[in-house]
């Protein structure tokens, strides 16, 4: 019997203590868990790309599709974090296609060019909240469409 084997039969067998001994020793031990914590930071860095840690706001990269935060959305749009809350809550802006894996709301490019176009035309009082619905809905939908029929190609 291999090492490898009988380790990995050893832990399915033990799982449930050894996950016990680690939360222990997690909440015992400040260098352990100042290991893990600095790990999982790690893990979670590798897995974005930000130009600039001092600009604030996260990019990344799926499927060759940047991606962008909610934060870089708000310095384009130039409204706050509550405006866009409140206008994707009663519909008025689609909700978000991307999210991360904290569930975090992302935005490509090509949306966050449409919600500025969109809130600027309301600003301008070009367009009432149901034109701007409107709008974004059509162009959401057509932008998903394109890139179902891209992947299943």
């Amino acid at each position: 019997m291999s090492d490898k084997y009988y380790q990995k039969k050893y832990y399915e067998d033990n799982r449930e203590i050894i996950s016990d001994l680690r939360k222990i020793r997690y909440h015992t031990d400040p260098k352990y868990r100042e290991r893990v914590k600095s790990r999982s930071r790690a893990r979670y860095r590798k897995s974005l790309k930000s130009p600039d840690k001092k600009l604030g706001y996260t990019i990344k990269v799926v499927d060759n599709t940047t991606l962008f935060s909610v934060k870089y959305v708000l310095g384009v749009i130039n409204k706050s974090r509550d405006f866009l809350d409140m206008w994707e809550s009663t519909g008025h802006i689609p909700v978000s296609t991307y999210t991360d894996s904290r569930g975090w709301r992302l935005y490509n490019r090509h949306q966050i060019d449409l919600l500025d176009m969109a809130i600027e035309m309301y600003d301008n009082k070009e367009w009432n909240k149901e034109q701007v619905r409107e709008f974004l809905t059509a162009r959401w939908e057509e932008e998903q469409n394109d890139r179902e029929r891209g992947s299943g190609d």
